[in-house]
């Protein structure tokens, strides 16, 4: 990018520095950008195909004999679906150590940046919340904040966190 001189001012040098903070600030709000823009089209694209999916068994099942058929195999899947989305509801529990979950994560650096972890403080499966205390970075008290885990709204499911197996234990002192 750029060399400093040691007989430049200090004004420009500041200057400098800044402008080189901009540009990675910018940088890294495009890559983050393009990365939910892809997972969008890739959403999109799976609905498409889930659609396609059924509207074919709907089609083969009347050729064969009838809806009835056709609607049993969707009541299957969607129940195999439901079953997972319970499991996976009911595998947080309070004191759990978890994470952002990249594929839903939208909340910026709350969480304290990527590689943090956090503690589950309390869990509503019902409403599908749960409320994390994250770790502390740079001897700052982390945040506490609630997030989806399990929240469905218009189809799609969302999992803002996700279980973290191989997290540190969490730090002493973690209160609600």
């Amino acid at each position: 990018p750029f060399e400093l001189l040691p007989e430049q001012p200090d004004l420009v040098r500041e200057a400098q520095l800044q402008l080189e903070a901009l540009r990675l600030k910018e940088e890294k709000e495009r890559k983050e950008r393009e990365k939910r823009e892809k997972k969008e089209k890739e959403r999109a694209r799976e609905k498409e195909r889930a659609s396609e999916k059924e509207r074919k068994a709907a089609e083969g099942k009347k050729e064969e004999g009838g809806i009835i058929n056709a609607l049993s195999e969707l009541h299957e899947e969607n129940k195999a679906a439901f079953e997972v989305r319970e499991k996976k509801l009911n595998s947080l529990e309070t004191g759990s150590r978890v994470r952002r979950n990249d594929e839903c994560w939208q909340w910026g650096d709350q969480d304290g940046g990527e590689k943090n972890f956090g503690t589950v403080l309390g869990v509503d499966t019902t409403m599908g919340w749960v409320t994390v205390r994250w770790d502390p970075v740079d001897g700052k008290k982390g945040k506490k904040n609630n997030y989806r885990w399990g929240q469905e709204k218009a189809g799609t499911t969302y999992w803002d966190v996700e279980l973290a197996p191989n997290a540190p234990p969490a730090p002493q002192g973690i209160d609600k």
